[in-house]
């Protein structure tokens, strides 16, 4: 918590405007922090060991991210650039056959360098949700349309005479950045509405033209555009599968990392110790992800603080007597808990780690484990009395 505090406070060293990557300018302050200790993981070349429970010692610091940054000035590493949420293939609206189709991302960064390629842009669209709210990606990035607006705004503010217009599914500005929307139909930002059914098709011969159907005057209608940038969707990492399987973390059907309880624990796992925050959760804005890290940074600092933990009541045992080491248990169970002593050559549950589900217990052929306040006795004494006088 003092970590995340300290970093925000800390004043950067760089000049407006410079883009250096995030992921290093992270690394100069914990270093500068006094927090060089923490050891990062991030797309080791080899698996690394995340074997551990809550209330062991050590510090580590896990981040599921590319580390790997682009060399400034490198524009084929951009091309290829393992930030770009889609292949640019000329699949997506014509994306990657040319040079005067970006993606929002791209404007971002044309706009900074005030690159004349959007400068001397005569007329300027903005196709949203390219690439999502459709049967492949059927979620809401939920940061395009505020962005796009924001620069249609940019655009306009800049040359009030340029035509901008914009191709929705679905406008989604919530929370103040509805007053973005509000603002570009103030300066005159054409908006129109189509969907996965008559989507507008882009043709890419020297010069952009985009045909698409007016619902309002009922006819199709093409129009030369100098720019077109399309906001393309956030997807997940493609490491996502791999991490979740190594903590035994779930995973939404999008690929984004599911919460043990929408409501009641939104930022933590059913694995305890492990929490998660920002758009690995799913996509969404600076602000949001900000207020879900501090609650993940709250729930570890709750941890940490204490001298000591209680373990539950309800944890397995195994009877090394019984046990004949068939990996039953090792295989079967959601956390991966039990493990086979090299020692002992029989299983073993780390009572601190058991969740107390039960389905060791309840899958073990020899019989070997058992839940302790769910015994055979006492559950069989739970139904004596249940059914006691009814026969």
């Amino acid at each position: 918590m003092d970590f995340a505090r300290e970093l925000v406070r800390t004043p950067s060293p760089n000049p407006p405007g410079d883009e250096r990557a995030v992921a290093g300018l992270v690394r100069e302050r914990m270093e500068a922090l006094g927090y060089a200790g923490l050891r990062t993981l991030a797309r080791a070349p080899e698996r690394p060991n995340v074997a551990g429970s809550v209330g062991e010692g050590g510090r580590r610091l896990l981040l599921n991210a590319h580390l790997d940054t682009k060399p400034a000035g490198d524009e084929a590493a951009w091309e290829t650039s393992p930030w770009d949420p889609v292949l640019r293939d000329g699949k997506l609206f014509g994306l990657g056959s040319s040079q005067k189709v970006v993606t929002g991302m791209d404007l971002e960064k044309l706009l900074a360098d005030h690159d004349p390629a959007v400068e001397d842009a005569d007329s300027v669209g903005f196709i949203l949700c390219a690439g999502s709210l459709d049967e492949n990606k059927p979620y809401c990035s939920r940061t395009c349309c505020a962005q796009s607006i924001k620069n249609a705004i940019r655009l306009k503010e800049q040359d009030p005479d340029r035509p901008v217009y914009v191709w929705f599914k679905e406008i989604r500005t919530s929370g103040l950045t509805e007053e973005y929307y509000t603002r570009a139909r103030e300066l005159g930002v054409i908006f129109t509405r189509y969907d996965n059914g008559d989507r507008p098709l882009v043709s890419v011969n020297g010069s952009v033209q985009v045909d698409f159907e007016d619902p309002y005057l009922n006819k199709r209608i093409g129009l030369p555009l100098d720019l077109l940038v399309l906001a393309t969707p956030t997807v997940p990492n493609d490491g996502n599968d791999e991490l979740s399987k190594m903590l035994k973390v779930p995973l939404t059907a999008d690929g984004f990392y599911l919460e043990a309880h929408v409501k009641l624990r939104p930022v933590d796992f059913a694995s305890e110790g492990i929490f998660l925050c920002g758009s690995a959760h799913h996509p969404k804005g600076i602000e949001e992800s900000i207020s879900q890290a501090y609650a993940a940074a709250g729930r570890a600092a709750a941890i940490l603080a204490k001298p000591a933990l209680e373990a539950g009541g309800v944890v397995a045992e195994v009877d090394q007597d019984k046990c004949a080491a068939c990996l039953t248990c090792v295989r079967i169970c959601p956390y991966g808990v039990p493990i086979i002593e090299p020692d002992t050559k029989k299983a073993t549950i780390e009572a601190a780690a058991c969740q107390g589900c039960g389905i060791c217990a309840s899958e073990c052929p020899a019989k070997a484990i058992v839940l302790h306040h769910y015994t055979d006795v006492q559950i069989f004494a739970k139904e004596e009395a249940l059914t006691m006088g009814l026969v």
